[in-house]
């Protein structure tokens, strides 16, 4: 209810008298739970610190079997906790370059998400557990390098913008098929399966 509300200060409230039942071996699921509705709350209250905290702890939860659901039914207020996270994660070292991987894949994942798709635990299906995992969202320990030519950083920055292939092409002076060439391979460097996708990756490489 408090979150239906965004009433967030008294659900932090309400959560932290929970904090005491967690880390049982039996309880992955609830822990799972509670820490997504944490990071929220934290995150719309400003604690941002803790709010990079509790997130570290629940993608180590999530990331080995690839959860989604458990940050998909938090809506809107964990698309927003997401993408304030991916800021912080700055610099090439390979723990920063993962996070803002999984961090980019996630905010994919709710850019696909069917409008409207999220819905509360109250309401899920007791066969489909809100937190089974739907694809895998871990990342490769050893994470590639990744070089662009200036012409793929170009098309990559207007893609960013939201530019269309036509005003790609208008922009750069260069065919439409030049274009479409780029984007292919752009999508193909960085395995993603849309142009949203391609952006969004792109940032976690820090190559925007």
């Amino acid at each position: 209810m408090y979150f239906a509300q965004r009433r967030f200060r008294e659900a932090l409230r309400l959560l932290e008298r929970w904090s005491g039942h967690l880390d049982r071996p039996a309880n992955v699921r609830i822990t799972m739970t509670y820490l997504s509705q944490l990071l929220v709350a934290l995150h719309q209250t400003g604690q941002h610190e803790q709010t990079r905290e509790i997130a570290e702890r629940l993608f180590a939860l999530t990331e080995p079997e690839g959860y989604l659901r458990v940050y998909l039914d938090e809506g809107e207020p964990m698309k927003e906790a997401l993408q304030a996270l991916l800021s912080t994660y700055v610099g090439q070292d390979e723990v920063a370059t993962a996070t803002r991987v999984s961090i980019a894949k996630l905010l994919v994942a709710f850019e696909q998400e069917p409008s409207g798709a999220s819905r509360s635990r109250e309401e899920a299906n007791p066969s489909e557990p809100a937190l089974s995992p739907a694809r895998p969202l871990s990342v490769t320990s050893s994470l590639p390098e990744i070089s662009l030519t200036r012409r793929e950083q170009e098309v990559l920055r207007l893609l960013a913008t939201g530019a269309s292939n036509q005003n790609i092409a208008r922009t750069l002076v260069i065919s439409l098929g030049a274009v479409k060439k780029h984007v292919s391979t752009l999508l193909c460097t960085l395995g993603a399966s849309s142009r949203t996708q391609t952006v969004a990756l792109a940032r976690a490489y820090s190559l925007l």
